[in-house]
């Protein structure tokens, strides 16, 4: 009697076939570039800064500033 057949292997799954299609991606560190050096000397300003001048509010004028000092003072 003969032998019969061997059954075929498991098929290979669809991602083994597309690793052997494609070449294998060379993978780059990422290299940061060097900080360059904080100046030793913090650049002087031209204005000194104030809360005006940091402030998102803007120039106070002599009314905004009434506005915003009774404004607070009534809550």
């Amino acid at each position: 009697m003969p032998a019969p057949e061997p059954l075929p292997g498991p098929a290979p799954s669809p991602r083994e076939v597309a690793e052997r299609r494609q070449p294998p991606v060379m993978r780059r560190e990422i290299v940061a570039a060097a900080a360059p050096e904080a100046a030793a000397q913090p650049p002087a300003r031209m204005m000194p800064a104030t809360a005006e001048s940091v402030s998102r509010i803007g120039k106070l004028t002599p009314r905004r500033r009434a506005q915003l000092v009774f404004g607070l003072r009534r809550r």
